[in-house]
Order: C-alpha cells, then sequence, then structure tokens
C-alpha cells in the first residue's frame, strides 16, 4: 500500500506488499489467479466477483479488501462497486444521455462496459498522463 505525499508516492510502514497471485476458492475449486490476469472487480454484499480469463470468480472478500491486495498502481477504483485493472481499460467517454452528470463509460478490451462514478474519475487521471 501507498500514501500519497506532496506528490510524492511513499511505502505506508507495516504495508503488506501488493499480492501476485490470490488464492480464490469459488464453487468448490481454488483457483489461483494472477493479479494481471484480472481485467475488474465488483462488489457483491461481503462477496467480490473477480472477472479474469473469461471467467467470473466469486470471492468471499469485500471490496476493501481486494482493494488493499492488489497494485494500487496497477488497480483503480472507479465506482463504489468496481475497481478495474489499468491495463485493460480501452477507452472512456461520457455517459450518454441528456443530461450529462460526471459519470464516465469505460470500455474495456475484452468487451466490457463499466460505470464511472463522478466521484472516481480522477482516479484514472494518471493514463491520460504522457511519460
Amino acid at each position: 500500500m501507498f500514501a500519497a505525499g506532496a506528490g510524492v508516492v511513499l511505502p505506508v510502514p507495516g504495508a503488506q506488499p501488493a499480492a501476485e497471485r490470490l488464492v480464490v476458492r469459488s464453487d468448490g475449486h481454488v483457483h489461483l489467479v494472477r493479479a494481471e490476469e484480472i481485467e475488474w472487480v465488483e462488489s457483491a454484499g461481503n462477496y467480490v466477483w473477480l472477472h479474469a480469463r473469461g471467467a467470473r470468480l466469486r470471492m468471499r472478500e469485500t471490496m476493501g479488501g481486494i482493494g488493499a491486495q492488489l497494485d494500487p498502481k496497477k488497480f483503480l477504483r472507479i465506482h463504489r462497486c468496481a475497481i478495474v485493472n489499468a491495463e485493460w481499460v480501452e477507452r472512456i467517454e461520457p455517459a450518454a444521455g441528456p443530461a450529462f452528470r460526471g459519470e464516465y463509460t469505460v470500455y474495456l478490451r475484452s468487451g466490457a462496459r463499466l460505470t464511472m462514478s463522478r466521484g472516481h474519475s480522477a482516479e484514472l487521471a494518471p493514463l491520460f498522463q504522457r511519460n
């Protein structure tokens, strides 16, 4: 985990490094899922659904818990119900409709479309900055 301060990213003392693999017990099976294979995560109460490798795996974890395990440089919270792997983002467009309220639609390479809420729109800003 990292804390931002004056534009500098510093490690948080005692924080665990980002997980490279997650152990997911789902439907009577144990799956080892590499973090880079996860396209996005959606919340479902005290569970999350991992969308990875074309599959949808249920994991007993909260959004805060799974977010703490994933690399904050690669996985971005775009909605209270969604975390996205920045590597899978193809494009972002203002949400359709006559009354634009600051929401965006995030399109992933897999074809998935997610809603990015107004409050989380700053999370994807680093994707648009040039190196």
